[in-house]
């Protein structure tokens, strides 16, 4: 038979709400070591009760947010996915990465801009050159992450009101391509050397095109296209 007059064992709940009003009183009256000493002490014994009340003082606490990092531990976890915003042909675009993705990957799959051609994915082909920030790329070596809000111009961007750009043309004119897969990459290549400065003679748009690899072998045609746009430019 259980004597009534026993006085009932406080639950770890109790327990735990009583050592949390001492901590937030504490905590008013400024000691904030005595706050923190009762909260660790309650955390080594009734972990889950103390962050159950402290849940029920949410409102109250995380105004001050001092004792709330008790209830939610601030993750040891590094983030995986990230918000990035592209400016991709002149068009403010927002996508969401995991940390891993390649701006090729988030051009074509994410973006679905598939002018720019997958090759090697080893940065030795030059078949997904795009331009960040007017600068040649290889879009297969750089992460997605590091291109927010920077400007990435594409194939799909150097024509204007669907006209080609005069890089495009000259192709056309001097059959700079046979198979095609790798005329994107080249086309851009060649504006971005332009736009660098770097097509002073033959010799130097060979060098400074030779990322950008021709299995076909129209290089000499490529070179003539590159030669054109110049002329017209000087």
């Amino acid at each position: 038979m259980v004597n009534s007059d026993t006085p009932s064992v406080p639950s770890r709940h109790d327990r735990a709400r009583q050592l949390i009003e001492q901590a937030v009183d504490a905590e008013r009256n400024g000691d904030l070591e005595t706050a923190d000493q009762l909260l660790a002490g309650a955390q080594r014994t009734e972990p889950q009760a103390v962050k159950d009340v402290l849940h029920e003082y949410k409102d109250d606490l995380a105004a001050r947010s001092h004792l709330w990092h008790y209830a939610t531990p601030i993750s040891t976890e590094p983030a995986t996915d990230f918000d990035i915003t592209l400016t991709v042909n002149e068009t403010v675009r927002h996508v969401r990465v995991d940390a891993r993705t390649t701006l090729l990957d988030a051009l074509r799959d994410r973006l679905h801009l598939t002018g720019t051609k997958r090759g090697c994915d080893l940065g030795q082909c030059g078949a997904c050159t795009v331009l960040m920030n007017g600068r040649r790329i290889n879009a297969c070596l750089a992460l997605a992450v590091m291109a927010h809000n920077k400007s990435i111009t594409t194939i799909e961007g150097l024509g204007k009101n669907g006209e080609l750009c005069p890089m495009q043309r000259a192709f056309i004119e001097h059959d700079a391509f046979q198979c095609g897969y790798c005329t994107p990459g080249q086309i851009v290549s060649a504006v971005g050397l332009i736009i660098e400065r770097r097509a002073g003679t033959d010799a130097s748009i060979r060098e400074n095109m030779s990322g950008n690899i021709c299995r076909c072998g129209a290089y000499t045609n490529i070179i003539s296209a590159i030669r054109e746009v110049v002329g017209r430019a000087t």
